[in-house]
């Protein structure tokens, strides 16, 4: 389903990093998320995604409307470096840093 969408809408009000977010860059399905969930650190406004401010309605419908005209296409270079940025080896360094082991 991700894959024939136009964007992933992630508008929680407050929530972890979501593994949507990553499913949805590696599918070049652009994300429109909320600035309180760690997805600012992965998508970055204009390349691969919307960020707008949390409890925000209006900068919600806004951003619907524009991915629904085709204001926001989906870049697969920038895409790809967004996954780079966020790769495995930065998941194992925080993971690692929070004393788990």
């Amino acid at each position: 389903m991700i894959a024939g969408a136009s964007a992933a809408l992630l508008s929680s009000r407050a929530n972890n990093f979501s593994n949507t977010v990553i499913e949805s860059i590696s599918l070049v399905t652009l994300v429109i998320g909320t600035d309180n969930s760690s997805i600012d650190e992965v998508v970055v406004p204009g390349k691969n995604g919307i960020v707008m401010e949390n409890r925000n309605g209006d900068e919600h419908s806004v951003a619907i409307f524009e991915v629904w005209n085709g204001e926001h296409t989906s870049d697969q270079r920038e895409m790809a470096e967004s996954l780079r940025r966020f790769g495995a080896e930065k998941s194992r360094r925080d993971f690692i840093s929070l004393g788990s082991f």
